[in-house]
């Protein structure tokens, strides 16, 4: 009698592990540059598509550096219910996202990033999940592990422009400029009008001590939502830096205008004035509360 051959049975890919994962929106994404590469973001994501998480930023994270001005809050995405798929397991993954988002809120990264590891293993189609990790990972300063899952939530859905612009601060953080520039390029394809995707773009310019277009891309940010003060902030430092004082008065009176009532547009002017006043002794910006951008990375760091 001829034995039978058993088929070798193919294990199922691990969702969270094989494929990068997900992400936990921010509402715009807004990248101050302040106290090094670790600092590179303070997030917003575009609100169309996602809605924001709260330890940041951003910054996010992002990472909320010093001498920067203060992120904005982040709140998570929703849970999306996926249909066919059996009830107990959905309530069992929405049950535990939302659990996760509240470590996050609280600053519980790590233990946020394993609560959004069991809903990815529950529902490995979620992009949100992974995005969601990926945001956690940036709190953590671990670009590495961010840049994978935001690649995930990609993979699920490619025409994000909120996950392209996470992907972009990720690579910032790491100091990957060229690659950074190439997923700000993507979000701005994908969602031309989000102005923090502009002002990320100038921050990664200008460490490429590319001045025009950084002004270029900083100015579009300001037009694009003339209310971004992170963007005023960037380019005030910039032109300082630059020596280009005469251009600060009138940046200074349109942010003015633009957020009479913002407490951090209102320490932003005051800053301004004072450097301006002392005759731009600290031109950089360093201890002056303004966005700094970080040193040039060195050969360990590449």
């Amino acid at each position: 009698m001829s034995k039978r051959r058993r088929k070798k049975r193919t294990p199922p890919p691990e969702p969270s592990r094989s494929s990068p994962a997900p992400k936990w929106l921010v509402a715009g994404a807004a990248v101050l540059l302040a106290g090094g590469t670790a600092a590179w973001f303070a997030a917003h994501r575009s609100p169309a598509e996602e809605t924001p998480v709260t330890p940041e930023p951003a910054a996010p994270a992002s990472p909320a550096p010093s001498a920067s001005v203060p992120p904005a809050p982040i709140s998570p995405t929703p849970l999306p219910s996926p249909a066919q798929k059996p009830p107990a397991k959905v309530a069992q993954a929405q049950e535990r996202f939302q659990k996760a988002v509240q470590l996050a809120r609280t600053g519980r990264y790590q233990e946020a990033i394993r609560a959004f590891e069991e809903v990815a293993r529950l529902d490995p189609s979620s992009p949100e999940t992974l995005a969601n990790i990926g945001k956690a990972y940036l709190e953590l300063d671990r670009p590495d592990e961010a840049i994978r899952y935001y690649r995930g939530a990609l993979q699920l859905r490619p025409r994000s422009a909120g996950y392209h612009d996470m992907l972009g601060v990720a690579y910032g953080m790491k100091g990957d400029y060229e690659a950074a520039l190439r997923e700000f390029e993507q979000a701005m394809l994908l969602n031309p009008s989000d102005a923090s995707v502009y002002n990320n773009a100038g921050m990664a310019y200008e460490r490429q001590e590319n001045t025009g277009r950084a002004i270029e891309m900083y100015r579009k940010a300001i037009e694009l939502d003339p209310r971004l003060t992170r963007a005023y902030g960037n380019l005030a430092r910039l032109y300082i830096q630059m020596g280009l004082y005469t251009e600060v008065r009138p940046l200074m009176d349109q942010l003015r205008a633009a957020n009479p009532n913002d407490p951090a547009a209102a320490r932003m002017l005051a800053q301004l004035d004072s450097l301006l006043e002392s005759g731009g002794e600290t031109a950089t910006g360093q201890g002056t509360g303004l966005p700094v951008a970080p040193p040039a990375p060195g050969p360990e760091d590449r």
